[in-house]
This record gives structure tokens, sequence and C-alpha cells, in this order.
């Protein structure tokens, strides 16, 4: 499914790597657990199927800027990220990582050949920028599965009108995961 353009429907050239296969650190999450008030914490990666840790790194809070720690090969590196803050519109700020490279601002930054910078600047996408028409659907009726409980119930909290909309949401993405699949097969030169 990483794969890309050669399909009828497809979207960029599936030779990028993905944001789903890197790792990144993301100042959002930092910020919202409270990690960013102390002097030090450890971050770290784990394998999503078998939950064991891949990798990790120290990282030490400033004013505004982050120093991060870890090690590649054998090298220790050390850089520090600068951080910036733009005002909300209702009062507050956000904060953001300014990137290495590039000094964009970013929420999240990303590790590729040992150095952490913006997605842009490591040319990474996003795995749905690959995905055909069909592979896009999928994800969307999984994004509702996961929402409803189990052969689609409603749970406990969710009010009704939210309930039926998101069944009939369900029922319309399986109604055209079904005509793509008849138009795919079509074009291939099957009948059904």
């Amino acid at each position: 499914m990483a794969k890309g353009g050669s399909r009828f429907g497809a979207g960029r050239p599936g030779y990028r790597i993905k944001d789903v296969h890197t790792r990144s650190i993301d100042v959002r999450r930092w910020h919202r657990d409270g990690l960013l008030r102390g002097s030090y914490f450890g971050w770290q990666w784990s394998d999503p199927e078998t939950g064991q840790q891949t990798a990790s790194i120290g990282v030490h809070p400033a004013a505004q800027s982050v120093t991060l720690s870890y090690t590649v090969g054998s090298e220790q590196r050390q850089p520090t990220i600068e951080l910036t803050t733009t005002s909300c519109t209702f009062g507050g700020s956000r904060l953001w990582f300014q990137c290495p490279n590039c000094h964009a601002r970013c929420a999240k930054l990303f590790l590729r050949g040992g150095h952490f910078a913006c997605r842009k600047c490591q040319r990474i996408s996003y795995q749905s920028q690959s995905e055909d028409e069909i592979g896009r659907l999928w994800r969307a009726q999984a994004k509702i599965e996961k929402r409803l409980g189990d052969r689609l119930s409603k749970p406990k909290f969710m009010r009704q009108r939210t309930y039926d909309g998101l069944r009939e949401r369900y029922w319309q993405i399986e109604w055209a995961r079904e005509e793509a699949l008849y138009a795919c097969a079509a074009r291939l030169g099957f009948t059904l």
C-alpha cells in the first residue's frame, strides 16, 4: 500500500519515506504532558507490534530551547532546537519547534540520517499521500469502526444523533468502496 503513482487513482509516488516509518518528536505532546517544565526527561520510541523499546533520547528543556542527547552509531550528538511561540486568537500562546535546517515553525521534527528536521527538509510524506482511492476509503472506514463498538454498536456515552451520523457515513464509505472496486475491475476487463 506504500507504493504509488502507477496505480489508478493513486496519490504521489511511493518513493518517499512515510511519516509512520520514522521517529519523530512532537512539541505539542511534550507541552501538554508538562514535560518542558522540568530540567530533564527521557523520550523513547517503541515497536507498535511488540511494544519493545527501539530507541530513546534525553531531553534538556531550557527557556526558549531544548537540547537533545542521543547516540548515532558510536557518535554522541547534542543538538539544540530553538522553541518559538505564537499568540492565539482568544489568549494564550502556542509552542513550536524551529527547524534547525530551514528555521520554519513546526510542531514535529523527524529523525532521519542522524539529524532532526521538519518533514519538508527530511523529504518525508504522509502515508495518505501515496494511497489510492480504495486505500483512503478503507482508512476512513477503519476510523469510524474504531469510534463505534463491536459490530458497529453504539458506545455507552455516545449521543444517538452522533451514532446515526457515523453509521450513515460508514455505509456511504462502504458503498463508495464497492463502486471503486467495480470500476477498477471494469478497467481491467473483468465483468461482475
